[in-house]
């Protein structure tokens, strides 16, 4: 029988239809994962690098790339359309 190995656990909102989890590629190799309370950094080993806590369950994950990870606020009304980044290399918010 083939071994699994946890890489993290992630901190879910009880509410499983809130629940969400995405993925996009980003620089060099590295795996961008957004979820409902967080963020994940993945490398080309497939290891965690990093794990962020942003607490925005609207949150929608825009682009990766050119170092940085662009992420928006969808609701409520006072927060749609509000973007935020973090550094591709280590998950450091660095805007919004």
């Amino acid at each position: 029988m083939d071994e699994t190995t946890r890489l993290t656990e992630l901190d879910r909102h009880d509410t499983d239809d809130l629940r969400f989890l995405t993925f996009r590629s980003g620089d060099d190799h590295h795996v961008v994962a957004l979820y409902e309370r967080g963020l994940l950094g993945i490398d080309d080993d497939g290891n965690v690098a990093w794990h962020v806590i942003h607490d925005d369950i609207s949150a929608r994950l825009l682009e990766a790339g050119d170092g940085l990870i662009w992420v928006e606020s969808q609701w409520p009304n006072e927060a749609a359309g509000h973007r935020y980044a973090y550094r591709i290399d280590d998950g450091r918010r660095v805007s919004g």
